[in-house]
């Protein structure tokens, strides 16, 4: 009986563990789409002919973060 109850709590550990993992895998998922789209923004503002101090006040980022994307682009591309 103990050997079933250990297997049992292992079982449930098990389960909590990977429930934990999903949420943890869908919040970095999120956030790396957030950038992604946000770079894609960039780029298509940047595109246009929009300066890149307007980009940054649009988006929340930096001139500097805005310039990195820039400079970064086939990265976001691929």
């Amino acid at each position: 009986m103990k050997a079933y109850n250990e297997s049992v709590m292992s079982m449930e550990s098990l389960s909590l563990f990977t429930e934990y993992a999903k949420k943890e895998g869908k919040e970095e998922g999120k956030e790396e789409g957030i950038e992604i789209a946000t770079a894609k923004f960039v780029l298509n503002a940047a595109g246009r002919g929009i300066p890149a101090e307007e980009i940054a006040g649009i988006t929340d980022l930096t001139v500097e973060q805005v310039h990195t994307i820039l400079r970064n682009k086939k990265m976001v591309e691929s």
